[in-house]
């Protein structure tokens, strides 16, 4: 039972938008504003979207001051129409958010009473806010819902769907109900420090679940946890140190309270220009530290860790993992949190393309759009999965703008995750935006501080600097990329041009010598093939000059 000195919402998304007290009690707001602003924060994963990204969406016809001050004021009513005791409406200068603890959402399709012959409920159903992008917004959530409601009726009649055998064929021998992160509850007797607390858990726990496989409980006073064998619990604290504000975060064990993990981060003062990438570089890195607990830490259970080794095996290029890797992803395929993992068994065959272990490309390239195309189905507002549908539009569709389009959509969903803004980069890249994809990729590379792999983000950032013709840059990252992992073939592709070009011949040679032995019939020749993959090289013109150097 939960404790009775904390008070609950439940705000309904099916037919008219209705938010009421735990005793039934309708505490509606009036505004129409006011209502938008509910909808956006709850169809958003973890409850939670950038502040200017919501501004947009009810004010883009207004100058940014205006809309912001109106935003504010639709806050403040809205905390003033609804006061219950908790903060379940938080804010800062970043984002906003719907704090779980005090508000659950129901969208109607879980409602097992309807019959299956009732009509489908309108999404927020009289809800009119006269704005552009409020309009376009709300139409496809509408359209959204009908179809989800039309599937549900279908599975209720018990008309099974048919996967395409292609990228079925693995029979599920895993779930990924075992591994759960638990959320403390924020501590801090500061009422602005404390909302902090609860917005970058909140985050930090919509990140984790983007990765996939990870169950997100929310601890509360009263409320008895069971399945707690394989399970880690995040708590963050933050204190005051003049205008500047400390993050301490905690990862420890549920049951033995043993901590596994333990770190302090300074972020600057609340409302500064950079107190936003500050908290953001903040929850990628805590995101990355609890990630690595379910992939290599001293839990019991072992489906979830299966599934992100998989994934830290992926970003290695190492074709003789690839099929591991499959195998294990393969298996999740009908667990209700693997869209992102759909998404990553999509990025492999952009791989094995790309690298040239695919036994059939054409078959690979319609796998891995599929498998992109369900993912998205499954979870359209995952950065994760949006980003590597960009990563399939640009490679495999050859559609830069569309890869462009979703890549600006990843970003938006994830401002804390590098792939976002690494696929960002590449789409930026590719349609010319040169000083766009070098910022973006610096800020990959920053998210992606404490990530494993790092050769995978040094060779990214080795890429951009190409794209901006630093060229004794990229070759600085493109070594570190090779000193990290002397086995990582796209470092050495690049090391070969970057040194040529930058007067280091026997660095060159060197990195030829390396590259014939790791790839069997190599030959300077195959940098100008289209399907190559040294596309980077070939737009800056690094490959022409190669042509004619004994392997």
């Amino acid at each position: 039972m939960r404790c009775d000195s904390i008070e609950h919402l439940a705000l309904h998304l099916a037919g008219p938008l209705r938010l009421c007290r735990a005793d039934g009690s309708d505490v509606t707001p009036k505004s129409q504003k006011a209502q938008a602003l509910l909808a956006l924060l709850a169809t958003a994963t973890g409850f939670s979207r950038p502040r200017i990204w919501v501004q947009d969406k009810l004010w883009s016809d207004s100058p940014q001051a205006r809309g912001a001050s109106n935003l504010r004021q639709c806050i403040h009513r809205l905390r003033k129409e609804v006061p219950i005791k908790g903060e379940w409406l938080l804010s800062d200068s970043h984002r906003l958010a719907l704090d779980p603890q005090f508000v659950s959402v129901h969208f109607g399709l879980e409602d097992s009473a309807r019959p299956i012959s009732s009509e489908a409920p309108e999404f927020c159903e009289g809800l009119d806010v006269k704005d552009p992008e409020f309009e376009d917004w709300i139409r496809d959530r509408r359209f959204d819902f009908e179809d989800k409601w039309e599937e549900r009726c279908a599975q209720e009649a018990a008309e099974p769907l048919t996967a395409p055998a292609e990228i079925m064929q693995h029979r599920p021998t895993e779930t990924l109900g075992h591994s759960v992160l638990l959320i403390a509850p924020p501590q801090s007797s500061d009422d602005e420090l404390k909302g902090l607390e609860s917005m970058i858990c909140m985050d930090i726990a919509a990140n984790v679940s983007h990765i996939g496989g990870v169950e997100i409980r929310y601890q509360s006073d009263g409320l008895v946890q069971t399945g707690l064998d394989d399970a880690v619990c995040l708590q963050v604290r933050t204190f005051r140190f003049g205008e500047n504000v400390s993050l301490q975060s905690v990862l420890s064990d549920p049951k033995s309270g043993a901590v596994y993990w333990s770190d302090v981060r300074h972020l600057s003062s609340l409302g500064s220009r950079s107190f936003s990438e500050d908290y953001s570089s903040a929850v990628a890195h805590v995101t990355s530290a609890t990630a690595v607990q379910f992939a290599d830490g001293p839990m019991t259970g072992h489906s979830t860790r299966k599934a992100y080794r998989a994934i830290c095996d992926l970003l290695t290029f190492d074709s003789t993992k690839f099929d591991a890797c499959e195998q294990v992803l393969a298996s999740f395929q009908d667990e209700p949190r693997s869209a992102s993992l759909d998404a990553w068994r999509a990025y492999l065959r952009v791989t094995q393309v790309l690298e040239r272990t695919a036994s059939d490309r054409h078959a690979t390239t319609e796998e891995a759009i599929a498998l992109s195309r369900r993912a998205l189905e499954r979870d359209p507002r995952n950065p994760v999965v949006i980003a590597q549908a960009a990563h399939v539009a640009l490679y495999l569709e050859k559609s830069s703008e569309k890869a462009w389009a979703l890549a600006k959509s990843s970003v938006l969903c994830g401002p804390c995750s590098p792939i976002a803004y690494n696929h960002f980069s590449a789409a930026a890249a590719a349609i010319g935006e040169s000083e766009t994809s070098r910022i973006a990729s610096g800020r990959a590379l920053e998210l992606s501080a404490s990530q494993p792999n790092r050769s995978f983000w040094y060779i990214l950032e080795c890429f951009a600097k190409i794209n901006s013709h630093d060229f004794e840059q990229a070759r600085k990252y493109a070594l570190l990329a090779h000193q990290m992992s002397p086995t990582f073939r796209p470092s050495l592709r690049y090391l070969i041009a970057l040194s040529h070009v930058c007067g280091d011949e026997e660095g060159a040679s060197a990195a030829i010598t390396k590259l014939s032995a790791l790839e069997p019939g190599f030959s300077i020749e195959q940098f100008n093939d289209s399907d190559y993959p040294t596309p980077t090289l070939r737009r800056a013109g690094l490959t022409h000059g190669l042509l004619g150097r004994q392997v």
